[in-house]
């Protein structure tokens, strides 16, 4: 059986096929600017807060930085702190963990009251009540978790903790609360681990 011989690969054969196909080329690269340019403008603007959080163990060392490392007694650094991985060396995993837990933005959403906001539809403005069985906590936690974002720079040895909203104010807001709500819970855990022992 005989192969048929290759054809050579022409440069010039894609030149003409592209300088036929120019006008259709021109044609979708504009018709996508102008769709980008039309949806940027009907798009409703978002605004970013960012809250940074460098934790310090009790010692007053940053956590996981060079002078955190000489301390790994647990009591040097903070019991509480040590338990939720905020003293001491190795960074921020646990901490990590809690900003991303569920329990924490549950916290959030019940100190600033987000559940009209984020169910609007759901809400009665006039008689501030739900209009038929509330959401729940659970779902306005996870639509929270949605709109913030957190990056552990490990060279820093900071968390960055950033809010996206349409409303500037709203999305400070959020990130400050976030940061306090935070320090709230750490604080309460190392009262509770301090009156186990």
């Amino acid at each position: 059986m005989q192969q048929a011989p290759e054809s050579e690969i022409n440069p010039l054969e894609y030149f003409q096929v592209l300088n036929r196909g120019k006008r259709l080329i021109a044609t979708v690269v504009v018709t996508a600017c102008f769709v980008a340019v039309v949806i940027s403008f009907i798009l409703p603007k978002t605004y970013r807060a960012r809250a940074v959080v460098m934790p310090v163990s009790r010692g007053g060392a940053v956590a996981g930085g060079p002078a955190s490392v000489l301390s790994t007694n647990a009591l040097a650094s903070g019991l509480g702190a040590e338990l939720l991985g905020v003293g001491g060396g190795g960074g921020n995993p646990q901490l990590m963990v809690l900003l991303r837990s569920r329990t924490l933005a549950e916290m959030v959403v019940e100190k600033l009251d987000l559940m009209p906001l984020f169910f609007e539809s759901q809400w009665d403005r006039e008689t501030k009540q739900w209009k038929s069985k509330p959401p729940r906590i659970d779902a306005a936690a996870n639509r929270l978790l949605g709109l913030i974002t957190l990056n552990d720079d490990k060279k820093l040895y900071i968390i960055n903790i950033s809010a996206d909203w349409t409303d500037p104010q709203m999305a400070a807001t959020l990130a400050n609360t976030y940061v306090e709500q935070l320090q709230r819970f750490i604080n309460e855990n190392q009262l509770t681990v301090a009156k186990k022992n």
